[in-house]
């Protein structure tokens, strides 16, 4: 299955990653499935769901070290990160380069994040030479770059790709409240397979659907009375396609066997009507609520149309 508990990933200690405390002991990697999707093509040229790779994953403490431009001292970052291992020998078509897409459960918290596989090196982490950030833009964070950049990882040492996200987004904060199963997927490259799924026609199709007012976005099974598609809602459509597609780069939540040979396309439709329903219930929560004036009209009061 393409999905990972993250219960199964807390360490022993989580707390504020840039706390003076020890680092934290590195837990054992948790075996899980990846499903793969771009290295190969079904028999009309899509992008299909083609199977499925052993990764590692594991959620740690790291210490990054690194120097700026026009800054001569050694910057040190402490971060939590989401760590990816490939075995090279079962690694199949990945290669270094290849990306990880990573989304989370549910769908409607629009979290998703990528990294791309590095090579690892032979020598210990003291042995290599200190990573040199030769051009930052002002408000990119340096081991944000480090990660998207660096060709090698910084601890790894033989025998696996890695792929690292940082200090994930959305991931720290209120990580214990919030968080739903990770959902794995990889492709050879997350832009290039972004672009040829928005320009397809099925999807192209669902998004003039949603234009036209015609598009079925809820369980017919369940509700009796169609909704109404709120008209921000419909105006929200091309944003909530692209997270819909990068979504879907993860792969499928439920069954991922019986998706392979299938099109990424069909996932991304099925996530994108999730994301209508779901916003379109938030915003009709919200329409029932209402600022009404008194009669004299000094004082507004606001009230629950049931």
């Amino acid at each position: 299955m393409g999905a990972i508990s993250l219960e199964r990933l807390w360490p022993e200690r989580f707390g504020d990653p840039n706390d003076a405390g020890p680092i934290s002991p590195l837990r054992l990697p948790v075996s899980a499935e990846i499903t793969r999707a771009g290295f190969e093509r079904g028999s009309r040229g899509a992008l299909i769901f083609e199977g499925e790779t052993r990764v590692s994953v594991r959620l740690t403490e790291r210490v990054w070290r690194y120097t700026l431009p026009d800054v001569s001292l050694v910057q040190t970052a402490r971060r939590w990160r989401l760590e990816f291992g490939v075995d090279i020998d079962e690694s199949g078509p990945l290669q270094p380069g290849h990306e990880v897409v990573v989304a989370q459960e549910p769908y409607a918290n629009c979290w998703v994040q990528r990294a791309n596989f590095k090579r690892y090196s032979k020598k210990t982490p003291g042995e290599r030479k200190i990573p040199r950030i030769e051009q930052l833009e002002k408000g990119v964070d340096p081991v944000e770059w480090l990660e998207r950049y660096a060709n090698y990882d910084p601890w790894e040492t033989g025998g696996r790709w890695i792929a690292g996200i940082s200090h994930p987004h959305g991931f720290y904060d209120e990580a214990r409240n919030s968080a739903g199963d990770l959902i794995l997927g990889t492709c050879p490259d997350v832009d290039d397979c972004v672009r040829e799924l928005r320009a397809s026609p099925e999807l192209g199709r669902l998004l003039l659907d949603t234009e036209r007012e015609q598009i079925v976005f809820w369980n017919r099974a369940k509700v009796k009375k169609p909704p109404r598609l709120h008209p921000e809602v419909k105006e929200e459509g091309p944003q909530l396609m692209d997270i819909s597609v990068l979504q879907s780069l993860a792969g499928p939540r439920h069954s991922p066997q019986k998706w392979i040979g299938r099109p990424v396309s069909k996932l991304a439709g099925l996530v994108y009507r999730d994301h209508l329903n779901e916003r379109n219930r938030t915003v009709e929560r919200r329409s029932r609520k209402h600022v009404q004036l008194f009669d004299d009209g000094e004082y507004p009061r606001i009230y629950r149309a049931d």
